[in-house]
């Protein structure tokens, strides 16, 4: 939402809407199609992302960045080359005939 709020719906003056889960979608959809609700929903989210960039622009201005040659100067340092990556058990393509569905439920 903040994404949204602070770059994208500036740029645009009808309006921008982020879904965050796409079963909402249909919904937000729905209410912007419909006349009685759709410019309710259009000012009401307008507002909202208004109230995001205020609050983002208060913390904004309070929070210290680092310049460039500071967090250059704190970088992590890493031994790469003394690194072993272990080698894949197994690699390739590997078929499952006859698995039972039941237990892929249980991974999912």
């Amino acid at each position: 939402v903040a994404h949204t709020a602070v770059r994208i719906d500036p740029q645009f003056n009808k309006g921008v809407i982020h879904v965050k889960d796409a079963s909402r979608a249909v919904t937000v959809i729905s209410d912007l199609l419909n006349d009685e609700t759709s410019q309710g929903l259009i000012e009401g989210t307008k507002n909202r992302y208004a109230r995001v960039r205020k609050s983002r622009a208060a913390r904004d201005a309070t929070e210290r960045l680092l310049t460039i040659e500071q967090a250059r100067a704190r970088r992590e340092t890493f031994e790469w080359g003394n690194s072993v990556a272990p080698a894949p058990r197994f690699t390739g393509v590997r078929i499952f005939d006859n698995y039972p569905l039941d237990d892929l439920v249980e991974r999912i």
